[in-house]
């Protein structure tokens, strides 16, 4: 499942390099649009309207992308049979793996591990930069369960990939929070 995750990320930064107050009767936030596909997926993603959502949502993933001149992603990974026992566990295992896909790969000691609150639970939240075809990118990835169940081999991996010099200004400004909006506006079906 470190391969499919690997993956999912690898296929974030292709996309990247190529593309990309109120609500509404059916819930959706004012001033967003639902990326993932209800009869695929078993959670809700919202993205602001601007975004571009990525063809091809499956049970497994969804992405939506900003654009080719402001290059950053969200994605949603939904990942079975892990094998570690803990969400910490898999963040070890998931260093080892980007250690090898990556160009440079260098956790971010600020925040490792935060608990944040995502989808009606918590999640664990982790920061790295890696180097991938000479671009630098920076991630902020949440791991979490479905409703704060035990962990039990199925994981759900928000990812906000960016290049390094894109990262905060769609995740920590005052003026645009992209980022963190999609994330209080997650959900579970």
């Amino acid at each position: 499942m470190k391969k499919f995750l690997a993956l999912c990320l690898l296929a974030a930064l292709l996309v990247l390099a190529l593309a990309s107050c109120g609500g509404t009767e059916d819930g959706t936030p004012a001033g967003f649009k639902k990326a993932s596909d209800d009869d695929a997926c078993s959670y809700t993603l919202y993205v602001p309207d601007t975004w571009t959502v990525a063809s091809g949502s499956t049970t497994d993933y969804t992405m939506a992308t900003i654009s080719t001149t402001d290059p950053c992603s969200v994605s949603v990974a939904v990942v079975s049979a892990v094998s570690a026992s803990t969400v910490a566990e898999y963040w070890e295992d998931c260093q080892e793996e980007y250690g090898r896909l990556f160009d440079e790969f260098t956790p971010d000691a600020q925040g490792q591990g935060e608990v944040v609150s995502i989808g009606g639970g918590y999640g664990s939240r982790y920061f790295f930069n890696a180097k991938y075809g000479g671009a630098e990118y920076r991630y902020m990835q949440i791991f979490f369960t479905h409703m704060d169940s035990p962990f039990a081999g199925r994981l759900y991996i928000l990812t906000y990939t960016a290049s390094a010099e894109h990262f905060d200004a769609h995740y920590d400004n005052e003026q645009e929070q992209d980022v963190l909006a999609i994330i209080s506006h997650f959900k579970f079906d």
